[in-house]
């Protein structure tokens, strides 16, 4: 993949293990909101929710992939980088008895839920993040985009030759872990793919 002459290789140091957990209890829910394209693939992997439950993505790019997998409707689509406006959006869609179900995993930091308070809004913890045993050269990448302290912990421990000179990651807890470490990085202060890109471009130009 490339963007104004930015050649993009994506790898991830992180893999989703599933911890077998039963969706049996929430079948009866008015809502799934996913929070990333990943966790939306393992899930349909895994379970198979009824026909009447409504899909929410917290991004348009994770509605693409719950639309490619289940031939369905996405009810509400959010923006990544505001998560309040977010959460304020989709609470003005839903009614207050329904029940709101989040798939995520145990170390998930996304949380729309966190900024509204109701007993019917409810975790599904179905995964663990585990760090890949996947060895690779970065000989030769300018940058390395890093979007979270385990993809930071995976990349330590499997980049053959060493991290690139730019690391580029979120403000926020992973900043802060590499910072911990020691690691200069270049700041992106929107989980927006469009701008993630700019600001890389931008730092390269």
């Amino acid at each position: 993949m490339a963007k104004e002459g930015i050649s993009v290789r994506e790898h991830s140091f992180i893999s989703l293990q599933p911890n077998n957990a039963s969706f049996e209890v929430h079948q009866n829910a008015n809502w799934l909101f996913f929070i990333s394209p990943r966790s939306a693939r393992l899930f349909f992997e895994i379970y198979k929710p009824n026909g009447q439950i409504k899909f929410a993505a917290l991004s348009e790019g994770t509605a693409k992939v719950i639309r490619n997998l289940t031939h369905s409707t996405v009810d509400f689509v959010g923006t990544d980088d505001d998560m309040l406006a977010t959460a304020n959006a989709f609470k003005q869609l839903v009614n207050n008895d329904d029940v709101v179900v989040f798939p995520s995993g145990f170390d998930s930091k996304r949380r729309i839920q966190g900024y509204y308070k109701s007993d019917s809004w409810l975790d599904f913890i179905f995964y663990s993040t585990e760090i890949s045993d996947d060895r690779i050269c970065l000989l030769g990448f300018d940058g390395l985009f890093l979007s979270s302290t385990t993809q930071v912990k995976g990349a330590l421990k499997n980049a053959k030759n060493g991290l690139p000179k730019h690391i580029f990651t979120f403000i926020g807890s992973t900043s802060e872990f590499l910072a911990s470490q020691e690691i200069e990085t270049i700041l992106v202060d929107s989980f927006n793919r469009n701008v993630v890109f700019n600001t890389i471009i931008n730092h390269f130009s």
